[in-house]
Order: structure tokens, then C-alpha cells, then sequence
């Protein structure tokens, strides 16, 4: 449809600008050295014209009627190093550079920045503990600023309540801890299994000082897997992921922390097969149990307690594939998924035009697909 300035078309153009250079050296017998960069600038030309004459000035309504436009330069640079020494151990380490600039809308919602650089350093030694377990244990340490910080701006000019952040602009430090063992127990079997803690805290800065301030997580999991014969094997593994997420809300005198602890169980098993040579099947089931509290503190905190509310999904895989020729093949999908909730989130939720949005306690989806597959 034409817009109000009577064009028919976006006339979209973006101009993409990609470079890559990668490097490798084995400095000497013990020592490897990779180093990689990567440049990209995808820089949005498309004309700003009017769409849509604005009908309100409120916040839902944060509108000049034309269309935004989108410009992101990334620059991505790594250095890594292996170092093999002594008795078994490895050791690896490396350097990390995220650079992100983007063009500055003219109306923000939200404070924004125009650019972000995070660091990441990481350090790690591995060892051959016998002839069939081996360990590993790693560190990483990240740190994530930016530019200033511009604040909301709505079509009157009025400031908005600048408060808040979005996650993905914030400055944040980020610390991370990771063990892993694997042991091949026989010919036949192989266990691993791996611990990781990770923690990161999100500084406020000048009147941001809502929204998340530091998160926490601890990760267990362990997987195993038995080849029954040449051409069966099954698998089986589980998991805990344990999180909490501490985040400020309210305004002015009435703020207060909320804290978000999430607790998710998981079990998977399965079985992969070629019953004859050109015949390949595959089934595997995971099961998902999220349990999520809130907990409130401060003198603005609501009086009546936050339920607690659960996610559970079931996922059901099935698969055959069967060789028509040495380069062409039929596959065929069965995916069974289940989810059942009690999550309050969206009950009677409305948004300011009218829309609604619900969400079912219990869904139930299956999907078939068939597939032709031609490799080149």
C-alpha cells in the first residue's frame, strides 16, 4: 500500500561489508597458536518516510510514523594457544573481543547505546587422569561496557522514566567455572559429566538502577552412551539447571527486589540403528520439569506473595531414513510434544489496542514430515 508520502515501495537497500582473516601457527612441538578476526558492517540505507500518522503520545504510542532504520558494525577478534606439557596435562587460554556500534533511533522506548565492547578471557587445563578417564577444569572472565547512555525520547520530547537498561546493553561482569570428566569404561560405554557455576553482576549506572542486577546458575549433567553392536547404539542422560535472577522493581519510594529462582530437571534416553544397510531409524524422549518461585524483600514489596507456577514438557522423536541411491534418500519425522503449565503470566492480559493474548495449561502438538534428500 502507498505511504502517506505516496510511495508504493520500502526501497529497502542495505549494503553488507564482510571481512574474515584467520591464522594458525605451531609455534614449536608443544605449543599451537590460532588467531582469528572478523569485520561486518551492514549499513541500512533505506529512505525514512511516513507510514502512518501517530494517534497517540503515550507509551504505547512511541511512533513518528516512519519507518526505523538499522545499522550494525560488529567487530569480532580471538587469540587462542594450546600448551602441551608434562605428565599428561594440556593447557589452553585465549582472549576474547566484541565490539557492536549501531545507529541511534530517533525516538527510544527504552535508554540505548550506541556502542557496546565486552572482553572475555579464559584459562583451562586438561589431563589424562588414566587410560580411560580423562578431566578438565576451565575458567572465564568477562567484563562488558559502552558508550553513554541515551535516554527514552518520545515524540513531545518528553523523557520517559530512564530507569532501566536493557540486559543486552548493560555493563555487566560475568564469571564462569566449569569441571568435566569423561570416562570410557569399555569398548562399549562412555560416561560424561560436567559441573559449571556462573555468576554475573550488572553495576547500576546514574538513575538505571532497575531492572536485573546480578544472576546466578549451577549446571549439572551427565550423559552416557552403549553401542550395543556395530550398527545400534542408545543413550541416556540427565541434568539440573539451577538459577536465580535478583532484579530491582518499583518506582521511587516504592522500590524493591525480586528474586526469580528457577529449577530445571531433565531426563532424555534414545536409540539410533541401521537395521539394513539402507534403512536408518532413530527415536529419542526428553522430559523437562521448570519450577519457578519468586521471593520479594523491601519496603515497596507487594503484600500478597507472587505464586510459584511450573513449565513440564514431554518431546517424543521418531525418525526413518532409507537410501534410494548412493546420493538421494526418503526421510520420515513423527514429533510428538506435550507442555503443561500453570503459569499466571498472561492470564487476562490485554494490550493497549484491545489485542489479548492466552496461553492453555495443557498443549499437545504431533507433527509428520516426509523429506527428499539429494546430496551433491
Amino acid at each position: 500500500a502507498p505511504t502517506l508520502s505516496g510511495n508504493s515501495s520500502l526501497n529497502g537497500e542495505v549494503n553488507t561489508t564482510l571481512a574474515q582473516l584467520g591464522l594458525s601457527s605451531r609455534a614449536t612441538s608443544r605449543l599451537t597458536v590460532r588467531a582469528k578476526l572478523r569485520f561486518e558492517d551492514r549499513d541500512d540505507k533505506t529512505p525514512r518516510v511516513p507510514y502512518y500518522t501517530p494517534t497517540g503520545t503515550s507509551r504505547p504510542f512511541i511512533s513518528d510514523g516512519l519507518n526505523a532504520t538499522w545499522s550494525v558494525r560488529s567487530t569480532d577478534a580471538s587469540i587462542d594457544a594450546n600448551y602441551t606439557m608434562g605428565q599428561g596435562y594440556r593447557l589452553n587460554g585465549g582472549l576474547e573481543y566484541d565490539k557492536r556500534e549501531r545507529n541511534a533511533p530517533v525516538l527510544r522506548a527504552v535508554p540505548y547505546r550506541t556502542t557496546t565492547d565486552e572482553w572475555r578471557a579464559r584459562v583451562g587445563v586438561r589431563r589424562g587422569l588414566s587410560e580411560t578417564l580423562n578431566g578438565s577444569i576451565s575458567f572465564v572472565h568477562a567484563e562488558r561496557d559502552g558508550s553513554e547512555i541515551l535516554p527514552d525520547t518520545w515524540p513531545t520530547g518528553t523523557a520517559g522514566a530512564n530507569v532501566v537498561i536493557p540486559i543486552h546493553y548493560s555493563d555487566r561482569k560475568q564469571d564462569k567455572v566449569r569441571l568435566t570428566l569423561d570416562w570410557i569404561a569399555t569398548d562399549q560405554v562412555s560416561v560424561n559429566g560436567a559441573v559449571e557455576s556462573r555468576k554475573e553482576k550488572y553495576p547500576s549506572v546514574g538513575t538505571y538502577v532497575e531492572g536485573l542486577h546480578e544472576g546466578t546458575s549451577q549446571l549439572y549433567s551427565i550423559d552416557a552412551s552403549y553401542a550395543v553392536s556395530d550398527a545400534w547404539q542408545v543413550f541416556v542422560w540427565a541434568s539440573r539447571l539451577d538459577t536465580e535472577r535478583n532484579t530491582g522493581s518499583g518506582r521511587g519510594t516504592t522500590t524493591f527486589e525480586s528474586v526469580l529462582r528457577t529449577v530445571g530437571d531433565a531426563i532424555g534416553f534414545g536409540v539410533t540403528g541401521k537395521p539394513m544397510s539402507r534403512v536408518q531409524v532413530g527415536a529419542d524422549f526428553s522430559y523437562l520439569d521448570d519450577q519457578n518461585e519468586y521471593v520479594l524483600t523491601g519496603g515497596g514489596a507487594p503484600g500478597t506473595p507472587i505464586p510459584d507456577y511450573y513449565y513440564r514438557t514431554t518431546k517424543l522423536k521418531v525418525y526413518g531414513k532409507y537410501d534410494l541411491t548412493r546420493n538421494t534418500g526418503v526421510r520420515v519425522d513423527y514429533v510428538y510434544y506435550r507442555s503443561k503449565t500453570n503459569d499466571w503470566t498472561w492470564a487476562n492480559w490485554a494490550y493497549p489496542d484491545g489485542t489479548t493474548f492466552s496461553q492453555g495449561p495443557l498443549e499437545k502438538v504431533n507433527f509428520v514430515g516426509v523429506s527428499y534428500l539429494s546430496r551433491f
